[in-house]
């Protein structure tokens, strides 16, 4: 079904985005191959996995975990999070520390089932172990035995979130349990404590730091514990501080990208793999193999949460791509064709399952944001999606129709207003001169760079906008003549403005090469104003003067 037919009566809820289609993409495990199979061998219990090194910089969370469960009301606690940022390990940890205060600690993982129908199953075989799984879900209920208390952790709940009302029937059967659930989108039940775990701290793109400060920074520390597991003899340091500061920074402070990229530095050195993190869909392999499947890269970790949405959302996400990583409600209903009154709504959707983060702003309208390793995947599926180049050429016409609304006059200075707006889609201006460089037509990137004139002589955009001007004009095709000449004059100015005289010559020499008598008579007469006053900047006074 189209996303806009589905969207019609605005009736969004969260679970709809998963499907069941994980399932679809392996072998079902059927009663008939395997009667009575049971999913964990006999006599194995569903205890606490033990961890391989203690938990690092997660204080603050593991307080407020303790807080949520000290609460005699909490019975069911979700810790909800993109893949990778460490709900499975901060459940455990949380678990053990509060292992004596429950006769009984189960913990399930979910990724051992296919469909709801082997829910109950599983979760009566933790709680009754030696129980067998196999019967299918109408022809038994979840009887709880005994009065223990017991503390239940349902590890990776988000590909079975149609059983989230079983889990409320069991807290309600059953007032001796409690409940920690992992998931990658929140149960939505009238029991849930919703704990939102976000990536860590990252170093804050400054002077340099303390190294005492620096190290003490979650993703850091993490970082560098990981590293010394593998080099026991690395440390921290002046030389290595910047570096290994970038590397977090790229990554977003994601716990699994970080281990993912330690795993590199066995074998190639540090400011090798920071440079390997333009890539990071290709760097971050090769995880530990004890860990799970989906987490031994960071592509299958994101592919993760990315086949279990339903195609109309994959769709919507995937086209999201096409965005450096930000854009505008209003951008994204034109750019994406969805319908203006349910973008809001789709975006909070997959906010909520944590594949972007909506950004509230203080004048105008929210705006997505989307980390650039999620992204990296996504652009991967785009590039494959037959819709590729419509939605190529609408993110172009947008923003080069915005440039053009907010510059006015490209001869009158910019208001602060004016400079804002452009300021908050600069990237998404460079993505458009990114494509057009990849193009062998470059006129609207072109375009956008002679309506932005104004804007490259602010302070802190001149150097860029003489990138792209430059740029831009020398591989300009010939039916662009005036507009390549026009934007080698802007980048005359300047070169001027950064007081490169000779930079501002050679484009001026480029620009006499290419004139001729079609030439638009306001362009030869601004070719001329500047030739003379480069000159005079250049002590040539006499060579100005023959220009006159």
């Amino acid at each position: 079904m189209p996303l806009t037919s589905q969207f019609e009566n605005c009736e969004f809820d969260p679970t709809d985005v998963f499907l069941a289609s994980a399932a679809a993409d392996s072998d079902d495990i059927t009663e008939s191959e395997h009667p009575a199979i049971s999913l964990k061998p006999p006599g194995l219990t569903f205890a606490l996995p033990a961890q391989p090194m203690p938990i690092v910089c997660r204080d603050d969370v593991l307080v407020q975990l303790a807080e949520y469960l000290d609460s005699p009301d909490c019975r069911l606690l979700t810790l909800a999070g993109p893949g990778g940022v460490g709900k499975t390990r901060l459940a455990c940890e949380i678990a053990q520390r509060y292992k004596r205060r429950h006769e009984n600690v189960r913990f399930v993982d979910l990724t051992q089932i296919k469909s709801i129908d082997e829910f109950v199953p599983l979760v009566q075989q933790a709680l009754e172990p030696g129980r067998l799984v196999g019967t299918p879900l109408a022809d038994q209920n979840l009887v709880m035995l005994g009065n223990q208390r017991t503390l239940l952790i349902l590890d990776n709940f988000e590909h079975v979130l149609d059983a989230a009302p079983l889990v409320a029937d069991m807290l309600t059967d059953a007032p001796w349990l409690q409940i920690i659930v992992t998931s990658r989108v929140a149960l939505r039940l009238r029991w849930e404590r919703l704990c939102t775990i976000a990536s860590l701290d990252t170093p804050p793109v400054s002077d340099k730091m303390n190294l005492d400060k620096l190290a003490a920074i979650p993703s850091v520390a993490l970082f560098t514990a990981f590293v010394c597991r593998l080099q026991p003899d690395f440390r921290l340091t002046a030389d290595n501080a910047e570096i290994v500061s970038e590397i977090c920074r790229r990554l977003d402070g994601i716990p699994l990208a970080l281990e993912l990229a330690a795993a590199n530095v066995r074998d190639k050195p540090l400011d090798r793999l920071l440079e390997r993190l333009d890539r990071p869909l290709e760097t971050l392999v090769r995880g530990p193999r004890d860990l799970p499947a989906r987490q031994q890269t960071m592509r299958d970790a994101i592919e993760w949460s990315y086949r279990l949405l339903t195609p109309d959302y994959q769709r919507v996400v995937r086209h999201l791509a096409i965005f450096a990583g930000t854009g505008s409600m209003t951008a994204v209903s034109r750019i994406v064709h969805l319908p203006e009154d349910v973008t809001q709504d789709v975006l909070d959707d997959l906010a909520e399952h944590h594949l972007l983060t909506i950004i509230e702003v203080e004048q105008g309208e929210p705006r997505f944001q989307m980390s650039p390793i999620v992204r990296d995947y996504l652009a991967v599926q785009l590039s494959n999606d037959d819709a590729y180049s419509g939605l190529r050429q609408r993110f172009i016409d947008h923003y080069c129709e915005l440039a053009a609304d907010v510059v006015a006059d490209p001869n009158e200075p910019l208001g602060h207003q004016a400079v804002s707006a452009l300021e908050v889609e600069m990237t998404n201006f460079q993505r458009i001169f990114d494509l057009e460089s990849e193009s062998e037509h470059c006129e609207h990137g072109l375009s956008l760079a002679i309506t932005l004139a104004p804007f490259w002589s602010r302070p802190g955009h001149i150097s860029r906008g003489r990138k792209w001007l430059q740029h831009l004009a020398s591989v300009a095709p010939d039916d662009r003549q005036e507009q390549r000449n026009q934007a080698r004059i802007i980048a005359v100015r300047l070169a001027v403005m950064a007081g490169d005289m000779r930079a501002a010559q050679r484009l001026l020499d480029a620009v006499r090469i290419d004139l001729d008598e079609h030439t638009d008579g306001d362009l030869r007469a601004r070719f001329n104003a500047w030739s003379c006053y480069v000159q005079i900047l250049r002590g040539d006074v006499r060579g100005a003067a023959t220009l006159l």
